[in-house]
């Protein structure tokens, strides 16, 4: 059985998913590491961890054009963010299942919500965890871009099972300097969080948490991904 495959259950929602494997021994941890010395390391997760299995879920045309349309964050937006980040929970399950019957073991970190509120920093990224795999580069707008664009949510799960063992295809590699500068991600920002000089992390959460509560409803969610919606969301032309 395949990594997709085992998505089947999910893959009408979304675009086709990306996979990437990364060895724990892989030299592009220790740059990880360097640059996030509080990031934890696979072996936190699961002391017999040999793998890293990285994955991009990429959001449909219809979302992406929802939020960029609307002049807020769009309603189907917030809703796939929501629904994504269950998603990636049930996904991993299902992987960690499969992973088990065959003797092996698995552990994983939230897809989101489990960053310090003050520093706005998570001890497990999976975005850069996909750079470091090759899956994806950063952004001006610190968003991870693959070769199936940025509009999305990345997973991610840490097992014993060797690299070679699980069936998944290389990813394809990302475009080369995929942010050319064009300035869509900063001129859309709402709140101007986002400037060509950086991004200013706390009044970027600050307009998250504005829009979770207008979306209550939906359970947590922190969501804008006006910056998300550019040319690099699924590499459409603008």
């Amino acid at each position: 059985m395949s990594l997709a495959t085992l998505f089947s259950p999910w893959a009408s929602f979304y675009r086709p998913p990306l996979f990437a494997l990364l060895p724990v021994d892989d030299p592009g941890l220790g740059e990880l590491y360097h640059h996030l010395p509080y990031h934890l390391q696979p072996v936190d997760l699961l002391a017999s961890a040999r793998t890293i299995l990285i994955y991009f879920l990429p959001f449909p045309p219809e979302v992406i054009a929802a939020n960029r349309q609307q002049p807020d964050t769009a309603p189907l937006w917030a809703e796939y963010y929501v629904r994504t980040n269950q998603v990636i929970g049930q996904f991993n399950q299902a992987i960690a299942h499969w992973l088990e019957q065959a003797g092996y073991h698995a552990a994983w970190q939230p897809a989101t919500h489990n960053f310090d509120e003050k520093t706005l920093t998570a001890p497990w990224s999976h975005k850069s965890l996909a750079v470091a795999a090759g899956l994806a580069v950063f952004g001006r707008h610190q968003q991870a871009i693959t070769a199936a664009g940025c509009a999305g949510r990345f997973g991610s799960l840490v097992t014993d099972a060797p690299p070679d063992w699980l069936s998944t295809q290389l990813p394809p590699a990302p475009p080369p300097e995929p942010c050319l500068d064009c300035g869509y991600c900063w001129r859309v920002c709402p709140v101007g969080a986002l400037t060509a000089t950086g991004l200013d992390k706390q009044k970027c959460y600050s307009r998250l948490l504005e829009v979770a509560a207008r979306f209550t409803h939906l359970g947590l969610c922190d969501v804008c991904g006006k910056c998300s919606v550019g040319p690099c969301a699924a590499w459409e032309k603008e």
